[in-house]
């Protein structure tokens, strides 16, 4: 289910308990994350869940059954302190700001995760590395993050990712390169600590709540793809 702006409270009523997959999105130009109460602890079969521009109380939402999470337009320290509770999620996707992101965060750890995207809304974040440096994920396998986040240190920032979180990955993307350019000594010292890596030019357009499995440039309607479960 999509649910955009004003009609929230109308869309949910009466379908709480059927839910499985929620893509709420909120558009304010200018203006801070709209605050809405909404009864989520009905949602007994939420499984997947998408939130961008909307604050939401950390008691309102069963965190612990959720296996998909996207959040975007909220501080760093809000997203760490979230994820707190969502100790079986599988897929995570994090949409950084610049005006937003300049708190200190609280330390992730996220036992089950299997696959991270870490993308920017707005470029001058304060503290690139900071983002990737807040993970411990013993499960991780795949990560895509955008080349402004690895400007710093890529190698060191992925060593200590792996070392940290005793995990190994697997594929790794790079998108935004067009942007800011990593130099190809770096990508080249990233490519003997994964298997597989990828670097675009482009930000994909791609599903908020699922690992794309290709890249795409083109702009295309994702709401069918929110209902599919990541890889187990």
């Amino acid at each position: 289910m999509r649910v955009i702006n004003n009609s929230i409270p109308s869309a949910l009523e009466g379908k709480l308990p059927a839910v499985a997959s929620l893509d709420i999105w909120v558009f304010r130009p200018g203006f801070d994350p709209l605050y809405a109460f909404v009864p989520f602890k009905n949602m007994s079969k939420l499984r997947m869940l998408s939130l961008s521009g909307i604050m939401i109380s950390l008691d309102a939402v069963p965190w612990n059954q959720l296996h998909s999470l996207a959040l975007a337009s909220l501080t760093f320290r809000r997203y760490s302190e979230i994820l707190q509770y969502t100790t079986n999620l599988r897929f995570c996707r994090l949409e950084l700001s610049s005006h937003r992101s300049n708190e200190d965060s609280i330390p992730i750890h996220l036992p089950h995760l299997h696959a991270l995207v870490l993308g920017v809304e707005k470029f001058k974040l304060p503290a690139a590395d900071m983002y990737l440096n807040a993970f411990t994920l013993p499960s991780l396998e795949r990560l895509q993050i955008e080349a402004y986040l690895l400007q710093q240190n890529p190698q060191d920032q992925l060593e200590g990712l792996q070392k940290r979180s005793t995990c190994k990955l697997k594929e790794l993307r790079v998108v935004g390169q067009k942007d800011i350019i990593i130099p190809q000594a770096e990508i080249d010292s990233l490519r003997a600590m994964v298997p597989h890596i990828e670097v675009v030019d482009f930000r994909p357009v791609v599903p908020n709540l699922v690992w794309a499995e290709t890249l795409t440039k083109k702009t295309t309607d994702t709401r069918d793809s929110i209902f599919m479960l990541p890889p187990s």
